[in-house]
């Protein structure tokens, strides 16, 4: 494992700090969201007074009790959402520390020569790796994974794959090969063809970390789940006599080669 520069630790380090506070607002915005929806069920419905056990004096129409309910809600709530942010925060710092000591586990960026999982019909030049996908698709399903579907989001394909109840992402990236740019005339304003060459990138792009899970009400340590799906797409490129792995990389070229 490579160890990381100083640049780039304290590069991730406000990374970090950025996705804590994401958290911490998207946390803030579903408490306020949930306490307000509670609030409203116990005002607008008579049965809050029974649940609640007040009385014969009680009512939750009463202002004192909004105060008081929202008050206590809120607290409740709100805490509950800033445990949550600084339980992220601290699997982010626990992230960072392994980039230190280099034990951080790096799923790598796997470049791949492949010409019979060229252009799709209907694909067009700018998103492109279907081929790809339905090919780990049919693939991983035979090796006990449940994979629903491939489908294209911005400028990437996706396979989703699930394992043990636990759903990860392959991001698949496929771009016109230089050979074929360059066999192009500059004023050639036609349509790629289908079947032309692409280089192609695949990646597993869920990270090797905890995540929650309500079944178990914990969070669980998914490394090995993530890990074991990449060794399995490594495994099946490899036993493919017309897929050639070209390199793996710990992080994606700005300008893929």
């Amino acid at each position: 494992m490579v160890k990381k520069s100083g640049t780039e630790i304290e590069g991730f380090g406000k990374v970090c700090l950025e996705i804590f506070g994401r958290n911490l607002l998207v946390s803030l915005f579903l408490a306020i969201f949930l306490n307000c929806t509670c609030l409203n069920s116990v005002v607008l419905f008579s049965t809050g007074k029974w649940l609640l056990n007040l009385g014969e004096g009680g009512n939750v129409h009463d202002p004192g009790f909004v105060v008081f309910f929202w008050t206590i809600s809120t607290l409740v709530i709100v805490g509950l959402a800033i445990c949550f942010a600084a339980r992220e925060c601290w699997q982010f710092r626990k992230h960072l520390s392994q980039v230190v000591d280099g034990s951080l586990t790096v799923i790598p960026y796997i470049e791949i020569d492949a010409p019979r999982l060229g252009l799709m019909v209907g694909e067009s030049e700018f998103v492109c790796g279907q081929a790809l996908g339905n090919y780990l698709q049919t693939k991983l399903s035979l090796r006990g994974y449940t994979v629903p579907r491939v489908f294209a989001d911005d400028l990437s394909y996706y396979v989703v794959a699930e394992k043990d109840g636990f759903r990860m992402k392959i991001t698949i990236m496929g771009y016109l090969s230089d050979k074929f740019l360059d066999s192009l005339d500059d004023d050639d304003n036609s349509d790629v063809p289908p079947g032309t060459p692409l280089e192609l990138w695949v990646h597993v792009d869920t990270n090797p970390r905890s995540y929650w899970n309500w079944s178990r009400f914990r969070f669980v340590d998914r490394t090995e789940l993530v890990v074991e799906l990449n060794e399995r797409i490594l495994a099946i490129l490899k036993s493919d006599p017309d897929i050639t792995i070209i390199r793996c990389l710990d992080e994606l070229p700005v300008e893929p080669d």
